[in-house]
């Protein structure tokens, strides 16, 4: 792992993932195994490595580890989905989301929910899709709740008239709220 990530020199915490299609098949089902380790610090290191991955070995890979016993690995994986605007992963997410029960974890979940529902706004027909955006203004968590706000105002509406739904949030003064509606 320690190898993986000083030959792709990655500069973890960019924006958005790089794809990294040089590295072997072989070399990111070894970053890959490292996401289930039971070590945590080893796990989301693994996370932070394999956003560079190509979309079709990140995604699966990062979908499962949103699994994993250690909250800051989940977070860390739901960080890396949403760089990849993960939409073959939005059933995963939600599902991750609907349990998860850790502050960090669900803030990640939630914006990297809303990002791959950009990628596939079908699946906000979803059911477990459609009862976690229904539910948005009951989240305890305020980064949550906006991001789950934004997601639900974007299923219903497009074009200008998500615009005219955005703007109070963008005049507002809920500092979460206008992240989500910038993001």
């Amino acid at each position: 792992l320690e190898r993986a990530v000083d030959e792709r020199r990655l500069f973890l915490g960019v924006a958005r993932a790089h794809a990294a299609p040089r590295a072997s098949a072989d070399a990111w089902s070894d970053v890959a195994r490292e996401l289930v380790s039971p070590d945590a610090e080893r796990a989301a290191l693994a996370a932070d490595v394999i956003a560079a991955a190509p979309p079709a070995i990140a995604e699966p890979a990062l979908a499962r580890s949103l699994g994993h016993d250690d909250p800051r690995v989940r977070a860390r994986a739901a960080r890396a989905l949403g760089r990849h605007d993960a939409g073959g992963s939005v059933l995963a997410i939600a599902a991750a989301l609907a349990v998860e029960r850790d502050r960090d974890a669900r803030v990640w979940l939630a914006e990297a929910l809303r990002r791959a529902l950009d990628a596939a706004p079908e699946a906000r027909l979803e059911p477990g899709v459609r009862a976690l955006l229904s539910a948005a203004g009951a989240e305890p968590y305020p980064r949550v709740r906006a991001q789950l706000s934004v997601a639900d105002l974007a299923a219903r509406f497009a074009g200008v008239e998500l615009g005219s739904q955005l703007l109070p949030l963008l005049g507002g003064t809920d500092p979460d709220a206008r992240h989500a509606a910038l993001a």
